[in-house]
């Protein structure tokens, strides 16, 4: 009697170890259940690192290009005074203005103490690379006197079961009627139920951001973030994401129906990086937004004037993304847009500032076979 206890306790603790055993499943929903208070947007520590590694690259240059500018002391104070005038422009239409004024009136002067103090330029390129992630090094473009841009456009990891991936056609999914009494059942609207805005500040500028009109004449709701750093130091970011709210069952019943989840938004955004002898950065971000926190823009524009001069980059575009997922149960928040940037300047002058707008124009929620 002793031996089979013994046995059966052996087979049943073999059992519930076995059962305990469950492999690990990536999380690829389209929905979470968490509260808009645990979420987190991405953080820009990695950008304020790179900032400061670029300027102490570049600082040798700037202090050779510093001596040749004092020999011309006339041209030197109206460059610095044409700077600080874009910096102090009101308006994205009068910064850009004004970087186009100093590009034309000044690059004589600059490309005659350039060409003076001899630079290095595939060294420093080089150098400058080196700071960065190994998916941004390659897209980096450089332009004279060290400045660069790139654009960095991650595929965004939408799941769709049977390993589709991710979905952009605009064409409403084809629903037919099923058998059963109760009919496929859709959402088709912008609801919007929440806002999330992070903001970091340092050093001189500021941040600023609201919900509201996508333009004056656009009455679309959408995210607006601003960003400016100003020299001797400062370093700034703003980001936004929306969150919508739906229920299973409420909206929805609790069912072996899928859901299929569709967002279309628009978004535009820009940057300047200005400095006489410093270095500045501007960032601007975009996403649609799937889960419970997430670390990478699916868009992201980066422009440096690491040394001197002006620089200038905008981008507008429209997109329409769609998941399809299992139904999850209980209250949960689905499928928001976000957009964000991040602006850095240290030295002489040095200045940068970003905006990003988004806002969604089609939102729908539709049961599925």
């Amino acid at each position: 009697m002793k031996k089979l206890i013994i046995l059966f306790l052996f087979i049943v603790g073999t059992i519930t170890a076995k059962a305990q055993i469950k492999p690990r499943v990536k999380d690829e929903s389209a929905f979470i259940l968490k509260s808009i208070k645990e979420l987190r947007l991405p953080q820009d520590d990695a950008k304020t690192e790179i900032a400061k590694k670029i300027a102490e690259i570049v600082k040798p240059v700037i202090d050779k290009l510093g001596k040749l500018m004092d020999a011309d002391p006339a041209t030197y104070k109206a460059y610095q005074q044409d700077i600080k005038a874009i910096a102090d422009a009101k308006t994205n239409e009068e910064k850009r203005s004004g970087i186009a004024n100093v590009s034309k009136k000044y690059y004589p002067f600059i490309k005659k103490v350039w060409e003076e103090a001899n630079i290095d330029e595939r060294d420093y390129q080089a150098k400058i690379r080196a700071v960065f992630p190994d998916n941004v090094k390659d897209k980096i473009k450089f332009s004279e006197f060290l400045r660069f841009q790139y654009e960095l456009a991650e595929p965004v990891q939408g799941y769709t079961p049977g390993g589709g991936g991710l979905q952009t056609s605009n064409t409403p999914p084809i629903v037919t009627k099923p058998d059963d009494p109760n009919p496929f059942r859709c959402i088709d609207e912008i609801p919007s139920s929440g806002v999330l805005f992070d903001e970091s500040k340092s050093g001189i500028g500021f941040t600023n951001h609201w919900y509201g009109e996508f333009t004056d004449t656009d009455p679309t709701k959408a995210i607006h973030t601003f960003t400016t750093a100003d020299g001797p130091w400062g370093r700034y970011s703003d980001a936004g994401i929306t969150l919508d709210t739906v229920s299973i069952p409420g909206r929805f019943p609790s069912d072996s129906r899928r859901l299929q989840v569709t967002k279309s938004y628009k978004w535009n955004g820009s940057a300047y990086a200005i400095s006489v002898l410093g270095t500045s950065l501007g960032f601007y971000y975009e996403t649609p937004f799937f889960g419970a926190s997430f670390s990478e823009w699916q868009t992201e524009v980066g422009i440096c004037s690491p040394i001197t001069f002006v620089l200038y980059s905008e981008r507008n575009l429209t997109k329409t993304y769609s998941v399809i997922k299992q139904k999850p149960t209980g209250n949960f928040l689905a499928f928001g847009f976000g957009a964000g940037n991040y602006s850095s300047g240290s030295g002489l002058l040095a200045f940068a500032g970003a905006q990003s707008n988004v806002a969604g124009t089609k939102w729908t929620l539709c049961e599925i076979p």
